[in-house]
């Protein structure tokens, strides 16, 4: 379905068939930056995985690259890979702000929910709601805050005010949010699972087994850039239901 002026509802579909693509895209395109940055990252992860937070200082600038490129391309412009690097570390300060301060009210929120189950003494009824409200405000929260980052790349409206910016432009959009969010998860989960499958059928030597640790760590890096491209895409999708604006219009806009 098509709003007035031609532009795209938002919709499920349309944004994982259009981020999907883009997907393919960008990996192609930034192959070379893509290996350099997670092939030393997925090698530290394997000698020490305590270090997950080095994923954290990855993955955003990464993020901020491919949505400078993902929102011009849908735009109608194909930016050179130099200026969506560019561009992206431009905006990986206030980005990376924005991220710690979404971590610090999460962090705040869950031990908001986790405390009256240890205060209950860890029973049964108290640990099914609070996995249940655990769940509930993760997804709520990720769904609300799905564009801080395309959002700081392209407006800049700053770390905290990126998310207020988030949560109106997904207003009306979460639920279909939360489905793109689990059918990737899904999608993860079932491949890790498929993984594990074939190791239990089969008598793995060490070599073999390390092999498989390196594909699940290839897997987990295929999710983040499904998750960093359905931002950007239904950051652009978004945008352009609200605006009711032509790829010319957004081009001039997100210039």
């Amino acid at each position: 379905m098509r709003h007035r002026g031609g532009v795209e509802r938002f919709s499920v579909g349309i944004v994982m068939s259009s981020g999907l693509r883009q997907l393919v895209r960008v990996t192609v395109r930034f192959l070379p930056l893509l290996v350099v940055v997670y092939a030393p990252t997925l090698y530290l992860l394997s000698v020490n995985p305590d270090w997950w937070a080095v994923t954290l200082l990855v993955d955003v600038p990464v993020a901020a690259i491919l949505s400078h490129g993902i929102v011009h391309e849908l735009a109608g412009e194909r930016p050179t890979v130099w200026a969506s690097i560019t561009a992206g570390l431009r905006r990986t300060p206030t980005a990376l702000g924005a991220v710690l301060l979404m971590l610090f009210i999460v962090a705040a929120i869950l031990a908001a929910i986790v405390l009256p189950v240890r205060v209950g003494g860890g029973s049964a009824v108290f640990v099914v709601v609070a996995v249940i409200g655990v769940g509930g405000a993760s997804l709520s929260l990720y769904s609300r805050w799905f564009v801080v980052i395309p959002a700081i790349v392209h407006e800049d409206p700053g770390a905290a005010g990126a998310l207020s910016h988030s949560s109106d432009l997904t207003r009306g959009h979460r639920l279909a949010i939360v489905a793109i969010l689990l059918l990737g998860t899904a999608a993860y989960v079932g491949s890790l699972a498929a993984l594990v499958m074939v190791g239990l059928d089969g008598d793995w030597d060490a070599l073999e087994v390390g092999w498989a640790t390196v594909a699940g760590d290839a897997l987990g890096v295929v999710f983040a850039l499904y998750r960093m491209t359905m931002s950007a895409t239904a950051y652009h999708c978004i945008r352009a239901e609200k605006q009711a604006a032509s790829p010319e219009e957004l081009a001039r806009v997100f210039g």
